[in-house]
């Protein structure tokens, strides 16, 4: 093809997916030979006073030999009036389209979420997927893409990349910033990781995400150095995982993957949270309260099962409350938006 070809994405060791020129390309022999396959077009905007002009596959996903998923970015233009460009108030909205038959045919999943931005798409089985994207935010199904729950882990200026998990219960999420998440219960809650940077005067977003071994995690990034002009350098931070998390045994459905629970309400809050924690039997508690980038700005020792947290000295923002007793633990995040 005379068209740019994207990274390929392979859900055994024979059959993988590609995307070039503006089609979804599979092969079933290793990658020796391809086939070109269209993927549908949308037809309805999700803005009433747009239509969908075109869509472009922009990420493909291969979870195994025959589910896959592909993005496709879908630009939307203004019913045209007199006097107006095309293009005027042009908007942008994504779609996801499945195979279940190792491509032979795509449908479009229903119930998606208007985003605008979209960064990456992650199935870790044919059930439970993420979406990440702009506005602080990332997307959970646990039915296979047929509905989505949004998690809001950031402040609205930031946006989420790279998502991949090391085994079934514990992952890592890139930011634009010089942090990455991390997940151990699935996706369910996420902790902020700081990433040091060398020098003040350096700001850094975070990339792709790789295992090169089960202990091991290795994470791109781009600092940009404030000088003028700006210099830009590329490079690869490198952390051990701790054999506790890299020897996470899967967990089975049903399992009770954490006796110690949490609930806060409401969320957001504007100058206090109410905490409700489950747990085995009544124990102290420590209590916790970290802010994005998991600095920890409130702790204290509490017995209550169900207490209230005075938060209105603390500016607004995403937090993570976590709780510890009687050898477990459990977090939660919460915004302050007043």
């Amino acid at each position: 093809t005379n068209a740019s070809i994207g990274d390929p994405s392979f859900g055994s060791r024979d059959a993988g997916y590609a995307l070039g020129g503006g089609c979804v390309l599979a092969t079933t022999d290793c990658g020796i030979h391809w086939k070109a396959d269209t993927i549908p077009q949308p037809t309805v905007s999700p803005y009433p006073d747009c239509k969908v002009y075109e869509g472009s596959p922009k990420q493909v996903f291969a979870l195994d030999a025959l589910h896959a998923f592909v993005t496709l970015r879908v630009a939307d233009t203004l019913i045209v009036q007199p006097g107006k460009s095309f293009y005027y108030g042009e908007k942008i909205h994504y779609t996801v389209y499945q195979t279940t038959d190792g491509g032979a045919s795509w449908t479009e999943l229903s119930n998606l979420p208007v985003i605008h931005a979209l960064g990456a798409i992650y199935f870790r089985s044919a059930s439970v997927g993420f979406l990440t994207c702009d506005s602080g935010r990332i997307y959970r199904t646990s039915d296979g893409g047929q509905n989505w729950a949004v998690e809001q882990l950031a402040s609205i200026s930031h946006g989420f990349g790279d998502i991949k998990f090391l085994n079934d219960r514990v992952g890592f999420l890139t930011v634009d910033s010089a942090a990455v998440l991390e997940t151990t219960d699935e996706g369910l809650t996420w902790t902020w990781i700081p990433i040091p940077t060398n020098r003040e005067e350096v700001s850094m977003t975070t990339a792709s995400i790789c295992f090169p071994d089960p202990t091991t995690i290795l994470v791109s990034e781009v600092r940009t150095m404030y000088l003028v002009p700006a210099v830009y350098e590329f490079g690869f931070y490198r952390a051990k995982i701790p054999a506790s998390a890299a020897s996470v045994a899967e967990h089975k459905p049903g399992a009770d993957p954490n006796a110690l629970s949490i609930s806060t309400y409401p969320n957001p809050a504007r100058d206090a949270v109410r905490v409700q924690v489950a747990m085995r039997a009544p124990a102290p508690m420590r209590v916790d309260l970290l802010d994005i980038l998991g600095k920890t700005v409130y702790s204290c020792a509490e017995t209550n099962a169900d207490f209230t947290l005075d938060v209105a000295s603390l500016p607004d923002g995403v937090y993570t409350l976590r709780c510890a007793a009687g050898g477990e633990s459990a977090t939660a995040p919460f915004t302050l938006a007043r």
